[in-house]
Formats: structure tokens, C-alpha cells, sequence
């Protein structure tokens, strides 16, 4: 169900909104899997806790930090309290 209403980081019992990623200094380093550039960004998927995380990032995210490249590090993180849980 929650795919269905536009939510790509789905797990079994949760979901976790945009919103809830954290990016940069404090956050874990996750490997970038793929880099997609975009007109307003780019969409990157990185490895997660349980599996692989899809952001969508802005130009104004990827202005703060070194732009994201395959097999690089991206400092990303997941403000537990955020999560959709059901």
C-alpha cells in the first residue's frame, strides 16, 4: 500500500518519508549504488540499513556536499522518529 501512495523506501512494518533522511557531518557513510542525474537534481541509491535507500536529492543538497558517485560514500542517515510505521 504504501508504494502505491508514492513512497519508495518501503520495508515490512514502515516507511521512511523524504523527509526523514538525513544528509552529511554525523550521519553513517552508506556506498552509492546508482546516480541518476536529474533537471531539478539527481535520484541516488545508496546501501541502507536492510537494504537499498532511494533519495532524490536537490540542487541545493548536492551544493553542501561532493556530488555523489558510483562506489563512492554519501553520509546519510535516518531520523528514526520520522519513520511511518503500521
Amino acid at each position: 500500500m504504501a508504494r502505491f501512495v508514492g513512497f519508495d523506501n518501503v520495508a515490512a512494518d514502515h516507511a521512511i518519508p523524504p523527509a526523514a533522511f538525513l544528509l552529511g557531518d554525523g550521519q553513517p557513510l552508506r556506498t552509492v549504488k546508482l546516480v541518476e542525474p536529474r533537471v531539478e537534481g539527481c535520484r541516488v541509491v545508496v546501501a541502507g540499513d536492510g537494504g537499498d535507500w532511494v533519495l532524490s536529492l536537490s540542487a541545493r543538497e548536492l551544493a553542501a556536499q561532493p556530488y555523489p558517485q558510483r562506489g563512492g560514500r554519501l553520509a546519510v542517515g535516518v531520523d528514526r522518529a520520522a519513520l511511518l510505521r503500521w
